[in-house]
Formats: structure tokens, C-alpha cells, sequence
């Protein structure tokens, strides 16, 4: 279940990512009909600002992941010394 969600949120913001770049160069081509130095600092800027956002998703993603793996190997070690010491986990 963990993989999926953590490779599920993946795609949304490969997804996401893939809109702003979009957007990016549609903002970027009708700037560059106003000005050439406008086009090409929307686009770039464009460019950081997807790169930062996506880049903060990911870490979150990471972060997200760590505290579920954190769970389940707590999970998994309580239940294990729980049957080493013969009590029974479901109580």
C-alpha cells in the first residue's frame, strides 16, 4: 500500500510538473510576441518556478514516505517481540 501511494503521488507531480512546463512556454511565446527579452525571462523564469515547486513536492513525497516506513518497521518490530515473548499481538 505504501508503494502505491508514494508511487501514485509520484505521477501526480510528474503530471503537474508537466503542466507548468506547458504553461511555461505558452506564457513564454505570447510574452515573446510583446518583447524578446520579456519572452525569454518568462520562460526561464517559468522554468525555476517549476523546478522549485516540483522539487518541494518531491521532498514532501520523501518525507511522506519516511514517517510511513518509520510506522511499519515499528509495526513490524513490536509484533515481532511481542511473538518472542509469546503474547499474543491481536490482544
Amino acid at each position: 500500500m505504501r508503494d502505491f501511494l508514494v508511487r501514485s503521488l509520484n505521477k501526480i507531480i510528474w503530471l503537474v510538473f508537466i503542466a507548468m512546463i506547458i504553461g511555461t512556454i505558452a506564457g513564454a511565446l505570447i510574452a515573446l510576441s510583446q518583447h524578446i527579452v520579456l519572452g525569454v525571462l518568462v520562460f526561464f523564469g517559468g522554468l525555476l518556478l517549476s523546478m522549485f515547486i516540483a522539487g518541494s513536492f518531491f521532498v514532501a513525497t520523501g518525507i511522506y514516505e519516511l514517517c510511513l516506513g518509520i510506522y511499519n518497521n515499528t509495526a513490524r518490530s513490536a509484533d515481532a517481540l511481542e511473538a518472542l515473548a509469546g503474547v499474543d499481538p491481536a490482544g
